[in-house]
């Protein structure tokens, strides 16, 4: 009775936990990579004042091998200005616009897809898009070169 206990119940549980365990490591590994990826090309616009076509080119081609960032609205760039610590005057980060020292520069992707993990926990697609895990992730910073 033992063995057929555990080889109906058991095992069954320990592949499950170990699929799961091998999910949250792969959704962990690639938010992690997206994520140094974002503050690559936030520290290049910091010591460059400038976002060029080539890097964003490159930076778009990396993060695509992880995840679907194809459309328009999946790589938000975003450029304003610090005020008491805070960023003010958001608008639209046009590619190789010149920033001049002190001004901030904001780059935020989110995938279109759902992450695998996200499926596992949920079952599928949830249709509470709450419940759904993105691989996103944000960075800003200041400028730091002159370019005026």
């Amino acid at each position: 009775m033992n063995k057929i206990f555990v080889s109906i119940i058991v095992i069954p549980i320990i592949a499950l936990l170990m699929f799961k365990a091998i999910a949250i490591s792969n959704y962990d590994l690639k938010q992690r990579y997206l994520k140094d990826q974002v503050d690559l090309v936030a520290y290049q616009v910091k010591l460059t004042g400038r976002l060029t076509e080539d890097a964003y080119g490159q930076f778009s081609a990396k993060i695509n091998k992880i995840a679907d960032f194809s459309d328009g609205e999946s790589i938000v760039l975003i450029k304003g200005m610090y005020s008491n610590g805070l960023i003010v005057a958001l608008s639209d980060y046009s590619m190789g616009e010149v920033l001049n020292k002190g001004e901030a520069f904001i780059i935020y992707i989110k995938s279109k897809e759902v992450s695998t993990f996200s499926r596992i926990q949920n079952g599928g697609i949830s249709p509470d898009d709450t419940k759904n895990l993105y691989y996103k992730a944000r960075a800003e910073c200041r400028i730091e070169v002159y370019n005026g």
